[in-house]
C-alpha cells in the first residue's frame, strides 16, 4: 500500500492486486480508515473499489495536522483477505510558503530612487516565482507597493 497523494484536505492511498486471489476473483477491495494517536479509535470504512477501477482511494474529510492509517482487504466468493495496512500518511500539504526574508540592505539612495538588495529566503520546496516590494515613508503608518505592485 503507499501513499498516491497528500496535502492538508485529502488523502489518496493505492495498492495492487493480490499475487494470489485463492482461485477466485476479486470482487471488491474494502478501504478503511483510522486517526493515529486514537488507540480507542476504530477502523472507520470509507469505501469500496471494485476490479477494473483503478485500486486507489481518497479521503477528503480529514484534519490539517493529522496522521492517518489505511488499510485495504480484497475479498471475493471464498471470504475477506487480511487488511493489508498503510504507514501514517500526515495531513498536511508538502509545500509551504517561503520563509520570510531577512531584513533588506538599501543602498544608491537618491532624491527619487535607491537600489534595495536582499539574500534570498528558504524556499520550503517550491521555487519562489517574485517578491513584492513595499515602501513606507517615515512619519507614515502605510506600506506602498512598489513596482505597480507586481511582484519583482
Amino acid at each position: 500500500m503507499k501513499t498516491v497523494k497528500a496535502s492538508s484536505k485529502a488523502l489518496t492511498v493505492g495498492w495492487a492486486p493480490p499475487s494470489d486471489d485463492g482461485g477466485m476473483h476479486i470482487t471488491q477491495y474494502l478501504v478503511e480508515r483510522k486517526t493515529c494517536g486514537d488507540e480507542l479509535e476504530e477502523w472507520s470504512r470509507i469505501g469500496k473499489v471494485f476490479p477494473g477501477e483503478d485500486l486507489k482511494m481518497t479521503s477528503d474529510h480529514v484534519d490539517k495536522g493529522t496522521s492517518y492509517k489505511f488499510r485495504v482487504s480484497a475479498q471475493n466468493a471464498l471470504g475477506s483477505s487480511p487488511f493489508l495496512e498503510s504507514a501514517e500518511i500526515l495531513a498536511d500539504d508538502k509545500f509551504k510558503p517561503p520563509s520570510a526574508v531577512a531584513a533588506p540592505v538599501v543602498s544608491d539612495i537618491t532624491k527619487s530612487s535607491c537600489v534595495v538588495t536582499w539574500d534570498e529566503p528558504d524556499d520550503n520546496g517550491s521555487p519562489i516565482s517574485g517578491y513584492i516590494v513595499e515602501l513606507k515613508r517615515i512619519g507614515r503608518r502605510n506600506w506602498v507597493p512598489q513596482n505597480g505592485g507586481r511582484p519583482v
